[in-house]
């Protein structure tokens, strides 16, 4: 049987499908909420096999902090420090709230932390949970750091490269992942020499100053005990880590297939250009594969993608001013980017692209032969999905009409993909499906389950005046969705069919959802 190509099949799916109107998430499990009189910073949830679910964050200052145990009660943390990370962990089964403890945590002989400042991010992996922290700017200390714990939130060991004379950390930590043995793929940056164990240094190639530290890439791997498996250095700095925006720290365009292949979405300054192992990527960004031992499987450039934009990088460099800028370094910041990437269990490739309009705006985004334009907003978003061997499958517009920040996505076990994240203004079309805002100066949340052939399967809208946001989101072990979203200095929060009244200026809320219905997951 003749294939059909990943053309005729974005055609099918553009001209061919219409799209129904989105099934609501419906009714809320049950929802919980975190309030206090300060601001809560970037956030992360994991969920464990017996639906432990945990929750981190960060908050800006030494307030008090109230996590609702239950609709009736609800139990103050300790802050002993501002800046300071926390850990939850709730019962996903009816919410209820079994730990939550503050990020004080007295350093050790190898890695000297007085506390860590932020929770980045956290997954569970059987009985032991993967803690993303990073600590505060003081000398001596780790800047980022993997703490594994046990199920009741304590320390077992801490794993991870560290800087030893660094007088202000140069090394973050953007991303953790795992495959099915067990295997911690790490990927990050850093300024300064860079210690693995005694026999892996990683050196950059230039001295860092505090004007403009070197920003190289590294890529390591840890065996399930917290050994070092592997580590090295990508490229040099004139290459970059795409991430979503800047307040998403620890959510790089990086995953690890279940084999343990790495995808990382690259970016090279216009100035310079790629390195030579990445030579062919002309156009500003590329995917770069590496296998499950660090080796350099394929880098893929927006043509092999079947992708193209424009104004071109060539027309960039050659005509800076048309970008609104007055530099070569300045146009690159309009070349299209990969900032989420995440597979499926089949090997399949979701990446969202993301292209800054340029000064006159004749911007585009080409997938396949058809074509994008940001009309009102100013940043164009594509949502696209690979085969395991790169080739198209499908594409589609993510419109806006003023501004959205796509955050990530994550996959379920038949395929099925929920993108995450905010927007501005008055709508944000999903699918075909738009939702809407009666004042165009609000921020919303969202949540938008995708099939397989990328049909909008239902959508969560996170709405009402203010500030609403969706921080976060993981999936549960029978397919519960959990949502974690912010409620900025206003009374009350519309998520989908349920109105959450704050109990505090600045409110986080946790909520379950249930899966989708059999007869919408195939």
């Amino acid at each position: 049987m003749e294939r059909t190509s990943p053309v005729t099949v974005l055609l099918i799916m553009l001209l061919v499908h219409t799209p129904a109107d989105a099934q609501s998430f419906g009714k809320a499990a049950w929802i919980r909420q975190v309030w206090t009189t300060d601001s809560v910073g970037s956030m992360d949830i994991a969920v464990g096999s017996g639906e432990e679910v945990f929750l981190t964050g960060t908050l800006s200052h030494r307030m008090d902090v109230y996590f609702e145990a239950s609709p009736s009660d609800a139990d103050l943390m300790d802050t002993p420090l501002f800046f300071s990370g926390f850990l939850a962990r709730y019962d996903g089964r009816d919410g209820s709230l079994v730990l939550v403890r503050s990020g004080w945590d007295r350093h050790g002989p190898e890695f000297p932390i007085r506390s860590y400042r932020y929770g980045r991010s956290v997954a569970v992996i059987g009985d032991r949970l993967f803690h993303h922290e990073s600590s505060g700017l003081q000398r001596d200390t780790v800047s980022d750091m993997v703490t594994v714990r046990d199920l009741e939130g304590s320390k077992l060991e801490r794993i991870g490269p560290h800087e030893r004379t660094a007088a202000y950390p140069t090394m973050g930590i953007n991303g953790t992942e795992f495959d099915t043995r067990g295997n911690l793929y790490m990927v990050g940056t850093f300024g300064e020499p860079l210690h693995f164990s005694p026999d892996m240094v990683l050196t950059p190639s230039r001295v860092a100053i505090w004007s403009h530290p070197p920003n190289v890439i590294f890529l390591a791997s840890y065996a399930p005990n917290g050994t070092l498996r592997w580590a090295q250095q990508i490229g040099n700095d004139s290459m970059s880590l795409v991430r979503g925006s800047f307040d998403l720290p620890g959510k790089a365009a990086f995953d690890v297939d279940p084999d343990g292949n790495t995808v990382l979405g690259l970016g090279f300054r216009g100035q310079w250009g790629p390195p030579d192992a990445f030579s062919t990527a002309v156009d500003g960004s590329a995917l770069a594969w590496y296998s499950r031992d660090g080796t350099l499987l394929r880098v893929q450039t927006l043509e092999d993608l079947a992708i193209s934009y424009e104004p071109s990088l060539t027309e960039l460099r050659d005509n800076p001013v048309r970008a609104g800028e007055s530099s070569i370094m300045g146009a690159s910041n309009f070349i299209l980017y990969p900032i989420i990437v995440r597979h499926d269990n089949n090997g399949n490739l979701y990446v969202v692209w993301r292209k800054d309009s340029a000064k006159d705006r004749s911007n585009s985004v080409t997938v396949s032969d058809t074509t994008f334009y940001p009309g009102e907003n100013r940043y164009l978003y594509v949502l696209t999905k690979f085969d395991a061997q790169g080739a198209l499958l499908w594409g589609q517009h993510l419109e806006h009409d003023h501004s959205m920040t796509p955050k990530g996505i994550e996959t379920t076990e038949h395929g099925h993909a929920y993108l995450y994240g905010d927007f501005y203004g008055r709508y944000l079309i999903l699918g075909g499906v738009e939702l809407t805002q009666e004042e165009p100066r609000f921020y919303g949340g969202f949540v938008a389950h995708f099939d397989g052939d990328g049909h909008l399967v239902r959508a969560l809208h996170a709405t009402g005046p203010g500030v609403q946001s969706v921080k976060t989101l993981a999936l549960g072990p029978d397919g519960d969705v959990y949502v974690v979203g912010h409620n900025y200095r206003a009374d009350a929060v519309v998520i989908g069919a349920d109105t959450v009244h704050a109990k505090g200026a600045n409110n986080v809320f946790v909520a379950k959802y249930p899966a989708a219905p059999r007869s919408s997951t195939h």
